[in-house]
């Protein structure tokens, strides 16, 4: 027969058992913390696609300059080709 003494130490050892295994509060609380990590990785990424975008920007600008830089330095180079091409006929002809 199990008697009262016997009834609570086995209640204790069972106790003893399953301190390790976690509580709807705690896994309540886990669930809350990695709601806020979420939270913090998604505004994180959000301020990294800004910087992001913002650089991507300035190096479009950059492009724009440099292609109208180019256009006008190949529009002096040809302007000057034919000056040259037109002044050796005139010096040939």
């Amino acid at each position: 027969m199990t008697t009262k003494d016997d009834i609570g130490e086995r209640v204790s050892r069972l106790e003893g058992g399953y301190e390790h295994l976690a509580t709807k509060a705690d896994i309540a609380n886990v669930k809350a913390e990695l709601k806020a990590d979420v939270a913090e990785v998604k505004t994180d990424l959000g301020q990294v696609k800004a910087q992001i975008d913002e650089r991507i920007a300035r190096i479009d600008e950059r492009i724009a300059r440099m292609e109208n830089r180019l256009l006008i330095q190949f529009s002096g180079i040809a302007f000057a080709a034919v000056a040259a091409a037109v002044g050796f006929s005139q010096l040939l002809g």
